[in-house]
């Protein structure tokens, strides 16, 4: 709101200038030209001159009785090419620049509040601790009805058995189900502030170790590191990391290709022996 009547004001007083300006060069110019008629009387003081200026700027560019203004000088070059330059420029250049600054200026205040608003959501404790839980419960359930369908004594092959160090853990085919096909999983994604794009990667994305199982530390791991929007810090930070790996590559190939030689040449020697 603040920023809607700050942009308002400063195009009002833009506004206020400009026809000011336009109204003393009409004044100024007409007052010196003897065969404009009637037309010279809409400019003959300065106030009635910006009136008239005002007026052309909104489109109403016309004498009391309602015939245009273009109409009062069909001999005058000068005073009607001056009235056609206020309308074309009044029309298409200081309303336009106008609607631009204050359609930029509302946006951004838009996407600043949306920005604020989505880092409150992603510094809030309370919100993430309760959507994790609803999520893991949702998974859980599947896992008890999973072992309700097979009546068997342990955890089907779709969702193995939990491991001594870990609450649970199930396949990645399920959770690619799980998360296509489940409304509540797909609305709690959602309030994580997770992109729907994203959804349907959450599942490979979790299986770091591309075992085909799914724990809990790794899905956790990827919820918080999938909530908000695309950081540039992480995409700098996997370019760096690239960047080191690649020169550890190259100094391990470096470190193989001498040894390779030297093993080699040593062969060689001994061949001649």
């Amino acid at each position: 709101f603040k920023w809607g009547i700050t942009t308002l004001v400063w195009c009002g007083v833009f506004l206020f200038f400009f026809v000011w300006v336009m109204a003393f060069i009409f004044r100024s110019l007409l007052s010196s030209i003897s065969d404009v008629g009637d037309l010279a009387w809409y400019f003959q003081t300065t106030s009635r001159s910006m009136l008239t200026v005002f007026r052309c700027s909104f489109g109403d560019c016309s004498t009391v009785g309602g015939t245009p203004l273009l109409e009062l000088t069909p001999t005058n070059f000068v005073a009607m090419s001056a009235l056609i330059f206020l309308m074309f420029v009044s029309s298409f250049g200081l309303f336009n620049i106008t609607a631009a600054i204050f359609l930029e200026r509302t946006m951004e205040y838009v996407a600043e509040r949306t920005a604020k608003k989505r880092n409150r959501r992603l510094e809030n404790d309370e919100l993430w601790s309760v959507n994790v839980s609803r999520l893991f419960k949702t998974l859980q359930r599947y896992i008890e009805e999973e072992e309700g369908i097979t009546d068997e004594p342990h955890h089907s092959n779709v969702f193995p058995a939990p491991s001594t160090n870990q609450r649970f853990q199930f396949a990645r085919e399920a959770l690619v189900g799980i998360v296509k096909n489940d409304g509540e999983v797909q609305d709690i994604l959602v309030q994580l502030d997770i992109d729907q794009q994203d959804h349907v990667h959450l599942p490979d994305i979790a299986d770091m170790s591309n075992s085909g199982t799914v724990t809990t530390s790794g899905l956790i791991l990827a919820l918080r590191r999938l909530r908000g929007p695309a950081r540039h810090g992480e995409i700098v930070s996997v370019d760096l990391m690239v960047r080191a790996m690649q020169i550890k590559i190259d100094d391990v190939w470096a470190w193989t290709r001498s040894a390779t030689l030297a093993a080699q040449f040593e062969n060689s020697n001994t061949v001649t022996v």
